[in-house]
């Protein structure tokens, strides 16, 4: 990687990060791809080759002529690295959840979250503070499958359950991912074209003590196997973002921990 960069643009990679491994198939070939995130580098880019370079957000790489094969890189480029996740059947005082909510996204701990929505008749009034308090950091939602009308949500989460009755990817204008936690889930997400698998219990964890950890390698393997930037969840505390780095995460994902309670 190294001698590729200095050949192709002239730089020296000093910070890298892991960021997503995938397969793709070609009509002649199946390749196996490894993607790394250059955080900081040595040296000016330029284009030593003769080619174009240009700079780009990454919130229109998804208006850009790519391959097929970046489709999941740039999903990972885009989506949040730190996500809360939290359950509105836990929300007894409305005015303090969304203070402790607007506290978390500001503290750094979280840069996006999941909300589960239990309630099959939600008020629209209540999701829509939700997401103002938000300040800005996209939410999912977690309705068991069900896409609710209320605008501003940035992706529909589904349960592992739900995730089993799709036979293709749900009409949703937004990101859309899913809980995993098997090899046939994870190759499920993938062959529905999601954006990215919640895969867990990592750790220990109290909300689900009888499932027996998967451990770093066990995530490793069905990250793996979904081909999609890959969150860990369970038993982990938004410090460990690193370290899931490191197992190829695109991030962590926590309830406890992250809220700081």
């Amino acid at each position: 990687m190294h001698r590729e960069l200095s050949e192709e643009i002239g730089v020296d990679p000093v910070d890298v990060l892991p960021l997503i491994r995938l397969e793709h198939s070609f009509p002649e070939y199946r390749v196996q791809l490894y993607f790394f995130q250059v955080v900081t580098w040595r040296g000016m880019p330029v284009p030593r080759l003769g080619q174009t370079l240009m700079w780009k957000s990454p919130q229109i790489l998804p208006g850009l002529p790519l391959f097929a094969a970046n489709r999941s890189v740039v999903s990972a480029l885009r989506l949040p690295r730190r996500l809360l996740v939290v359950s509105d059947p836990a929300i007894v005082n409305q005015e303090r959840f969304l203070e402790q909510l607007e506290e978390v996204l500001n503290s750094g701990r979280a840069d996006g979250v999941i909300l589960r929505i239990r309630n099959t008749h939600p008020d629209p009034e209540w999701l829509c503070r939700v997401i103002k308090y938000s300040a800005g950091y996209p939410v999912m939602c977690n309705s068991g499958g069900i896409v609710l009308p209320t605008d501003g949500f940035a992706g529909l989460h589904l349960p592992a359950g739900t995730l089993k009755q799709f036979r293709e990817r749900p009409e949703y204008k937004g990101w859309i991912g899913a809980s995993v936690h098997t090899p046939v889930e994870a190759e499920k997400a993938r062959a529905l074209g999601l954006d990215y698998v919640l895969i867990g219990n990592v750790g220990p964890t109290p909300t689900h003590p009888g499932r027996h950890p998967l451990g770093w390698f066990g995530f490793e393997e069905l990250a793996w196997t979904a081909g999609l930037p890959a969150y860990a969840i369970g038993g982990l505390h938004p410090d460990d973002y690193q370290l899931a780095r490191s197992h190829w995460a695109q991030g962590v994902a926590g309830m406890r921990a992250f809220w700081g309670n």
